[in-house]
Protein backbone atom coordinates (compact mmCIF):
# COMPACT_ATOMS: atom_id res chain seq x y z
CA UNK A 1 0.00 0.00 0.00
CA UNK A 2 0.93 3.43 -1.03
CA UNK A 3 1.42 6.05 2.11
CA UNK A 4 -0.91 9.17 1.43
CA UNK A 5 0.38 12.00 -0.83
CA UNK A 6 0.05 15.51 0.39
CA UNK A 7 -2.01 16.54 -1.94
CA UNK A 8 -4.95 14.38 -1.40
CA UNK A 9 -6.32 13.52 -4.60
CA UNK A 10 -6.43 9.87 -3.92
CA UNK A 11 -9.64 10.36 -1.48
CA UNK A 12 -11.14 12.63 -4.44
CA UNK A 13 -10.25 10.28 -7.32
CA UNK A 14 -10.97 6.63 -6.18
CA UNK A 15 -10.19 3.68 -7.63
CA UNK A 16 -13.29 2.14 -7.77
CA UNK A 17 -14.96 5.09 -9.52
CA UNK A 18 -12.31 4.42 -12.24
CA UNK A 19 -15.22 4.43 -15.47
CA UNK A 20 -18.04 5.51 -14.01
CA UNK A 21 -18.34 8.90 -14.82
CA UNK A 22 -20.86 7.74 -17.52
CA UNK A 23 -24.03 9.69 -17.59
CA UNK A 24 -27.11 7.71 -17.43
CA UNK A 25 -30.87 9.12 -17.44
CA UNK A 26 -33.25 8.72 -14.54
CA UNK A 27 -34.19 5.37 -16.21
CA UNK A 28 -30.94 3.72 -16.13
CA UNK A 29 -30.33 3.78 -19.95
CA UNK A 30 -27.33 5.69 -21.29
CA UNK A 31 -27.95 9.54 -22.49
CA UNK A 32 -27.75 10.34 -25.93
CA UNK A 33 -24.30 12.32 -26.91
CA UNK A 34 -25.25 15.92 -27.67
CA UNK A 35 -23.90 17.76 -30.72
CA UNK A 36 -21.08 19.05 -29.95
CA UNK A 37 -19.60 15.51 -28.40
CA UNK A 38 -20.94 14.10 -31.81
CA UNK A 39 -18.77 16.42 -33.72
CA UNK A 40 -15.37 16.27 -31.52
CA UNK A 41 -15.66 12.51 -32.46
CA UNK A 42 -16.18 13.09 -36.28
CA UNK A 43 -13.53 15.36 -36.25
CA UNK A 44 -11.07 13.14 -34.72
CA UNK A 45 -12.23 10.46 -37.26
CA UNK A 46 -11.61 12.23 -39.54
CA UNK A 47 -8.11 13.51 -38.23
CA UNK A 48 -6.67 9.51 -38.25
CA UNK A 49 -8.60 8.65 -41.54
CA UNK A 50 -5.93 11.33 -42.79
CA UNK A 51 -3.18 9.96 -41.08
CA UNK A 52 -3.17 6.60 -42.07
CA UNK A 53 -3.94 7.39 -45.65
CA UNK A 54 -0.81 9.86 -45.27
CA UNK A 55 1.26 7.40 -43.40
CA UNK A 56 0.32 4.40 -46.12
CA UNK A 57 0.60 6.68 -48.79
CA UNK A 58 -2.12 6.42 -51.52
CA UNK A 59 -0.48 3.71 -53.35
CA UNK A 60 -0.46 0.77 -49.96
CA UNK A 61 -2.82 -1.12 -49.08
CA UNK A 62 -1.67 -1.95 -45.48
CA UNK A 63 -4.59 -1.68 -43.49
CA UNK A 64 -7.41 -1.50 -46.03
CA UNK A 65 -9.72 -2.86 -43.46
CA UNK A 66 -9.11 -0.37 -41.08
CA UNK A 67 -9.49 2.32 -43.22
CA UNK A 68 -12.71 0.74 -44.22
CA UNK A 69 -13.92 0.56 -40.70
CA UNK A 70 -13.18 4.56 -39.47
CA UNK A 71 -14.84 5.28 -42.88
CA UNK A 72 -17.96 3.19 -41.63
CA UNK A 73 -17.66 5.19 -38.37
CA UNK A 74 -17.20 8.21 -40.09
CA UNK A 75 -20.45 7.45 -42.08
CA UNK A 76 -22.23 6.61 -38.91
CA UNK A 77 -21.42 9.71 -37.45
CA UNK A 78 -22.54 12.42 -39.84
CA UNK A 79 -26.18 10.57 -39.92
CA UNK A 80 -26.19 10.84 -36.55
CA UNK A 81 -25.52 14.16 -36.41
CA UNK A 82 -28.37 14.78 -39.15
CA UNK A 83 -30.89 13.11 -36.78
CA UNK A 84 -29.55 15.00 -33.70
CA UNK A 85 -30.01 18.37 -35.68
CA UNK A 86 -33.31 17.17 -37.04
CA UNK A 87 -34.33 16.17 -33.71
CA UNK A 88 -33.45 19.12 -31.94
CA UNK A 89 -35.15 21.62 -34.56
CA UNK A 90 -38.51 19.37 -34.53
CA UNK A 91 -38.45 19.93 -30.54
CA UNK A 92 -37.61 23.88 -31.70
CA UNK A 93 -40.73 23.66 -33.53
CA UNK A 94 -43.27 21.79 -31.30
CA UNK A 95 -42.46 24.09 -28.06
CA UNK A 96 -42.53 26.88 -30.45
CA UNK A 97 -46.08 26.07 -32.20
CA UNK A 98 -48.12 24.57 -29.15
CA UNK A 99 -50.75 27.41 -28.53
CA UNK A 100 -51.12 27.85 -32.14
CA UNK A 101 -52.08 24.29 -32.13
CA UNK A 102 -54.20 24.73 -29.35
CA UNK A 103 -55.98 27.66 -30.58
CA UNK A 104 -56.77 25.63 -33.96
CA UNK A 105 -57.66 22.92 -31.82
CA UNK A 106 -60.26 25.36 -29.89
CA UNK A 107 -61.47 26.42 -33.20
CA UNK A 108 -62.47 23.75 -34.75
CA UNK A 109 -63.80 22.22 -31.41
CA UNK A 110 -66.26 25.11 -31.86
CA UNK A 111 -66.41 24.69 -35.53
CA UNK A 112 -67.80 21.20 -34.95
CA UNK A 113 -70.07 21.94 -32.14
CA UNK A 114 -71.58 24.45 -33.84
CA UNK A 115 -72.02 22.69 -37.15
CA UNK A 116 -73.33 19.32 -34.87
CA UNK A 117 -75.97 21.67 -33.19
CA UNK A 118 -77.20 23.11 -36.53
CA UNK A 119 -77.40 19.83 -37.95
CA UNK A 120 -79.66 18.57 -35.19
CA UNK A 121 -82.06 21.55 -35.47
CA UNK A 122 -82.24 20.76 -39.85
CA UNK A 123 -82.77 17.06 -39.12
CA UNK A 124 -86.83 17.53 -37.32
CA UNK A 125 -87.18 19.77 -40.62
CA UNK A 126 -86.90 18.43 -44.43
CA UNK A 127 -84.49 20.73 -45.89
CA UNK A 128 -82.13 18.16 -47.33
CA UNK A 129 -79.88 20.75 -49.66
CA UNK A 130 -79.04 21.96 -46.25
CA UNK A 131 -78.28 18.86 -44.58
CA UNK A 132 -75.91 17.95 -46.84
CA UNK A 133 -73.70 21.16 -47.26
CA UNK A 134 -73.80 20.90 -43.01
CA UNK A 135 -72.61 16.95 -43.54
CA UNK A 136 -70.23 17.75 -45.64
CA UNK A 137 -68.87 20.73 -43.80
CA UNK A 138 -68.90 18.78 -40.36
CA UNK A 139 -66.36 16.13 -42.33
Amino acid sequence: MRPPSKHGLERKFKPWRKGKSIKKSADGTLKRPTNASLRNQLRGQKRLLAKLQQKNGPGDGNNPAGILDIKERISQLERDIEAYETREREKKNASKYHQVKFIERQKLTRLEKSVSRQLNELQGESNIEQTAALQRKLQ
